[in-house]
C-alpha cells in the first residue's frame, strides 16, 4: 500500500530533520510528536494489511525525495514547506482512503483513514501558523529590514509576521473545528437521519 510508504518516508524524513533542539525547541518538540505518530500510523496500517492478503511490496513513496538529506543545511522556511508538502500530501492519500472505506463499507478503514487525515491537516495548519514568522526571521537574519509603511513597522515593531498569520487565518484556512465527517453507513440500520 502506498499509505504505509507514504508514513515510512515522512517518519524518516523527520528523523534526517535539521538540528532544531537549540534554535527553535517548540517546532522540534512538535515535529518528534509528529515523526512518532507517523510511525504508529505506519505500524496500524501495515497490521490492518497483515490481517488481509500476503505482504505487499511497498513502493517508493512520491514524497521521498522532498525529505531527503539535502546536501547543504535548508533554510527553515524551505524545511517548513517541505514538511507541509509532505503532510499534505498525506492527508491527501487519506482522504482517497476515506472514500473507499465509506464506498466499500470497510468499517476499520473509514476509522484508520479519518485519525490520520485529522492527524495530517492538524500539523499542516501548525506548520503554516509558523512560516510566517520563519520567512521574518530568515530576513532579519539577512539584514533585510522590512518596509512596510504601517505604524507599527514604521516605529520597529514590525507585526508582518503576526499579520501574515492572520491573513492566512482569515482567508479560510483553518475549517471549522466542530465538522466530522459521517456517512450514513455510521450508523446502525435504521437510525441513519433521513435526507430532507
Amino acid at each position: 500500500m502506498a499509505l504505509v510508504a507514504t508514513e515510512r518516508a515522512i517518519e524518516e524524513g523527520l528523523g534526517r530533520r535539521a538540528d532544531l533542539t537549540s534554535t527553535h525547541t517548540t517546532l522540534h518538540a512538535s515535529l518528534e510528536a509528529i515523526q512518532g505518530q507517523a510511525g504508529i500510523q505506519r505500524q496500524v496500517l501495515e497490521n490492518y494489511l497483515r490481517q488481509g492478503a500476503a505482504e505487499p511490496t511497498e513502493p517508493r513513496s512520491p514524497i521521498a525525495p522532498l525529505l531527503a538529506e539535502p546536501s547543504s543545511p535548508p533554510m527553515l522556511s524551505n524545511l517548513l514547506a517541505a514538511y507541509c508538502a509532505a503532510f499534505s500530501f498525506a492527508a491527501n492519500e487519506y482522504s482517497v482512503l476515506l472514500a473507499l472505506g465509506l464506498h466499500l463499507y470497510d468499517p476499520a478503514v473509514r476509522e484508520i483513514a479519518r485519525k490520520h487525515l485529522s492527524s495530517y491537516a492538524t500539523a499542516v495548519r501548525l506548520l503554516t501558523h509558523l512560516l510566517p514568522g520563519a520567512v521574518v526571521e530568515e530576513l532579519d537574519r539577512q539584514g533585510l529590514e522590512c518596509r512596510c509603511i504601517c505604524p507599527m513597522c514604521s516605529i520597529g515593531a514590525c507585526g508582518c509576521a503576526a499579520a501574515g498569520r492572520l491573513f492566512r487565518v482569515r482567508r479560510g484556512s483553518e475549517p471549522p473545528r466542530d465538522i466530522q465527517v459521517r456517512h450514513v453507513s455510521d450508523y446502525p440500520p435504521g437510525q441513519a437521519p433521513s435526507a430532507r
